[in-house]
């Protein structure tokens, strides 16, 4: 005899509920499993698109300059926390040295799983519709879709790095608390793949801490072991950056710890300079939108647990870096973005909210017209960096430079090297660091690349100078009225430089418009100790 059917002995109002609730799970599930699907469409629209990018466009300033620093791979860098150059080094050695797409495939992976990880906490925080808004906010806002998603630099394993740890807090700090000190492991683990990428993971630390000590159902982990757990297991994985500053007189830390540069009084000028430069690199309707979304977790305060979580890990980034402004600096615009990441689930919820009061067709326009707006402003930059069309069309606008020069890769130069050096190992020195990321971007693997200059960054440590002392070099400057100059300045770490031009070159682009190079013969190079 079977077991009696529980619903048949419930009244028809009880039975009326069940089925509901029945009716109701299915909905849910099928709306997650059709949020799910519509994740995956958007990560992958994303990464075809960061990779027809990537396959159109040269190499940046920044992005070069990874390359060419990547070489040889050491446990730490000048700028940055040594991640985004082992991952570039490890390309070039797996055979994609010369190949912009191969380059920056890691990165563009890298976005795709941070895109999964932000849907889903926004799912987990405020639902299906609101993780699909995020995954598609994170494509169309500038600064993360197109250059931290798919560009050779370290701001995209940290946002990897911010995301993992969020997702991993959250589900640590949960009411239930099940398996707590595995989340919390992989939140350790997500601050330590952001301390590897860039000194912005103190904020991450921060905004954690903060969190823990406001908010009365996550502050009980405080006297538990598993959150010390965490931060032993970032700090292991960030030894490779202590260990490298240690050696190196805390070089990197003196450096972006001296780029906050603080002066006396108020600067509202500067204020407004950085406040307008994060606005243009999230578009201003998202960045306002974004703010605000922030100034509303905040008044809501810990008593809305996912809104305040994300407020705390962004409130380092979004308030710090405006605050260095008002000192004095303005700063670079994309510094608080890592922050502003924290703030596309909130951002996602209040659309999905908006749909459900039936304004779906706002949303449609908000999110279709944002990414309409991108796709033909990077197509738009894309075709200028190819052909300079625009710059050819409205010469006055560049009067002093074109900016879009800047993505063309020097490869014209390799082979005048190679040719120049006869088969021994090449020393070429630069005037300046940008030059010298894009030559070195474009030489050899085993050729060494010098920056002279009071600013060489990286370039200061690729080699010892002092055992290449009395060795020949190679002088590659750019084609400009002040190359003379610049020569002249660089005499005094030579025994003699031959002033006739070995070679001249043009990094083409489109008929006569490109960067014209002129390169140098030099004898017995100087240890930098020398003084004329």
């Amino acid at each position: 005899m079977g077991e009696p059917n529980s619903a048949g002995l419930l009244s028809p109002p009880a039975r009326a509920l069940v089925s509901a609730a029945h009716a109701g799970a299915a909905v849910q599930v099928n709306d997650r499993a059709r949020s799910e699907r519509a994740i995956l469409i958007v990560i992958a629209v994303g990464a075809v698109a960061r990779l027809a990018l990537a396959a159109s466009i040269g190499l940046g300033v920044d992005e070069s300059y990874a390359v060419a620093v990547a070489r040889p791979t050491s446990l730490g860098y000048y700028d940055h926390p040594p991640l985004v150059f082992w991952i570039t080094a490890l390309i070039e050695r797996l055979g994609g040295a010369h190949s912009d797409v191969l380059l920056r495939l890691p990165f563009i992976v890298l976005f795709a799983a941070t895109t999964w990880l932000v849907a889903r906490i926004a799912r987990r925080s405020f639902g299906p519709r609101a993780a699909v808004h995020a995954a598609i906010l994170l494509q169309v806002i500038p600064v993360f879709g197109v250059s931290d998603g798919g560009w050779i630099l370290p701001d995209g394993p940290l946002l990897l790095g911010f995301a993992l740890a969020a997702l991993a807090l959250e589900r640590a700090t949960a009411a239930d608390g099940r398996h707590g000190a595995a989340w919390w492991a992989l939140a350790g683990v997500g601050a330590g793949i952001a301390a590897l990428s860039k000194y912005h993971a103190i904020f991450l630390i921060s905004g954690a801490l903060l969190f823990l000590a406001t908010t009365a159902g996550a502050r009980r982990w405080i006297a538990r072991p598993a959150p010390y757990l965490a931060g032993l297991i970032a700090l292991a994985m960030s030894l490779p950056v202590w260990i490298w500053n240690a050696r190196h007189g805390w070089a990197s830390f003196r450096f972006q710890g001296g780029r906050a540069d603080l002066q006396h009084g108020l600067h509202i000028a500067s204020l407004l300079q950085n406040l307008a430069g994060q606005a243009g690199y999230m578009l201003p309707w998202i960045w306002l939108a974004l703010v605000w979304q922030f100034v509303a977790a905040v008044r809501r305060g810990p008593g809305d647990r996912p809104r305040w979580l994300l407020a705390c890990l962004a409130s380092g980034p979004v308030i710090v870096f405006p605050a260095i402004a008002l000192g004095g600096r303005a700063g670079l615009p994309h510094w608080p973005a890592p922050g502003f990441l924290f703030l596309v689930p909130l951002l996602a919820d209040a659309l999905a909210r908006l749909e459900q009061r039936g304004r779906a067709r706002l949303v449609r326009v908000y999110l279709g017209g944002t990414a309409l707006l991108v796709v033909s402003l990077v197509a738009f930059a894309a075709s200028q960096i190819q052909t300079g069309w625009f710059s050819s069309a409205f010469p006055g606008l560049f009067a002093h430079g074109d900016p879009s020069l800047d993505a063309l890769d020097w490869r014209e130069l390799r082979p005048v090297i190679d040719s120049l050096s006869a088969g021994r190992t090449s020393v070429v020195v630069a005037s300046n660091w940008i030059d010298g990321a894009k030559i070195g971007a474009a030489l050899a693997a085993d050729a060494t690349v010098l920056c002279f200059n009071d600013d060489d960054r990286q370039f200061h440590f690729v080699a010892d100078q002092r055992a290449l002392a009395g060795r020949p070099a190679l002088i590659v400057l750019r084609a400009t009225p002040d190359a003379d100059r610049t020569l002249a300045r660089l005499a005094s770490r030579f025994a003699a430089i031959d002033p006739r031009p070995a070679a001249r070159l043009e990094i083409h682009r489109h008929a006569n418009d490109g960067v014209g190079l002129i390169v140098y013969r030099a004898r017995d190079l100087f240890p930098p100790t020398h003084l004329p």
